[in-house]
């Protein structure tokens, strides 16, 4: 009889190791297929300053250099550039206008109505021969008197004159050689404060230029009264001097005729 050989069987510590052995694999499958890619962080900006050798210079000739508004500008980068910089483009529909055919229609009466309205409004009322005023007749001074006139030619003064008043006036006024009478001369005079003639500009001439060159000679050698003292650029006084001539009718020698005066002018 032959004896069954002895059944092997593991150690404890073969069991211990092949255990611990499982356990460390199945750990290094779970750390090697659970490991996940981690997303990298985008780089920092960095700046790199290039010195140049010329910046100093530059920087003298553009004082405004560090103001910040010139390096704010829009760009397609920049904060501004999905408002400013990226418009859509305008899409223009033209569309071609024809215009209707539109007859005016001719209305004589519209037109006489309009004429009607025109001469209504504008019309004014018309005044009776009888009830218009009599003309107003300028007056230069007094009337021309026929007993001054006979004694010779004399001068008057308006109102405004009259009331400066004169200082010393023209004596032995001239009687003109003229086979008819003439007109008076008129002068307009400008007086000052001190009572001088600044100006003599005569406006209405007798048809003699002797007799109104004598005129106005005689006009700027008036002297008026002085005026109280008053403000600076007061005391301007405007009027006009009529001359009044008398005429004699010339001798027979055509030589003399519209000659000399009789009487010269007397000045101071």
């Amino acid at each position: 009889m032959t004896s069954a050989p002895p059944a092997s069987t593991w150690s404890f510590r073969r069991w211990v190791v092949t255990a611990a052995g499982i356990a460390v694999a199945q750990i290094l499958l779970i750390c090697l297929l659970g490991q996940r890619v981690q997303p990298s962080q985008p780089p920092r900006p960095l700046f790199h300053l290039n010195w140049l050798e010329q910046a100093g210079k530059i920087l003298a000739l553009r004082p405004d250099f560090d103001d910040p508004a010139l390096f704010a500008l829009p760009t397609e980068e920049g904060f501004s550039g999905a408002g400013w910089m990226r418009l859509p483009d305008l899409e223009h529909k033209f569309h071609e206008w024809v215009e209707p055919v539109n007859w005016l229609g001719f209305r004589p009466f519209d037109v006489q109505r309009e004429l009607d309205e025109y001469l209504r409004a504008h019309r004014q009322a018309g005044i009776a021969i009888a009830e218009k005023p009599p003309p107003v007749v300028a007056k230069v001074g007094e009337p021309a008197d026929l007993e001054l006139l006979a004694q010779g030619s004399y001068f008057s003064l308006d109102e405004e004159l009259a009331a400066r008043g004169l200082t010393e006036g023209i004596t032995n006024l001239p009687v003109w050689k003229h086979p008819d009478t003439i007109a008076a001369t008129v002068v307009t005079v400008a007086v000052n404060a001190e009572g001088r003639v600044l100006s003599a500009v005569p406006v209405s001439e007798s048809g003699l230029p002797a007799a109104d060159k004598w005129a106005v000679d005689a006009a700027r050698a008036l002297q008026f009264k002085a005026l109280p003292k008053v403000g600076a650029g007061a005391g301007l006084t405007t009027g006009q001097v009529a001359f009044h001539w008398r005429t004699e009718p010339p001798p027979q020698s055509p030589e003399l005729d519209g000659g000399a005066p009789k009487n010269s002018l007397n000045q101071p």
